[in-house]
């Protein structure tokens, strides 16, 4: 994998549950790791609206492209977050072989 083409710093954020004084519960993104990766928005770009509940939402598919370690684990419980945008995790692929990950994500817009 070529290092000029992994130009976007992303976090790798998981979720952390605690409750409050009541006892309900509070969900906090906590980052586990910033790493340079390539983000690219899916060609088909399904800025799909999805009506829900008299709404429509707008989201869009994401590919994320890293270099493969193994000091971290990324699941589809995990979240990505690139400047503003928080990408939730779809689909993890790890590749030691080509030593990247491929992790494709959706995010409303």
């Amino acid at each position: 994998m070529q290092s000029g083409r992994l130009r976007h710093r992303i976090e790798i954020q998981r979720a952390v549950i605690t409750r409050d004084d009541v006892g309900q519960e509070i969900i906090t993104w906590v980052t586990v790791a910033t790493i340079w990766a390539r983000v690219e928005i899916s060609q088909s770009a399904r800025e799909g609206f999805i009506a829900r509940a008299d709404q429509l939402h707008a989201t869009a598919d994401y590919k994320i492209t890293a270099r493969y370690t193994t000091s971290l684990d990324i699941t589809v419980k995990d979240r990505v977050h690139w400047g503003t945008i928080a990408i939730d995790v779809q689909n993890v692929i790890a590749d030691p072989v080509r030593r990247q990950w491929i992790i494709l994500g959706e995010s409303a817009i």
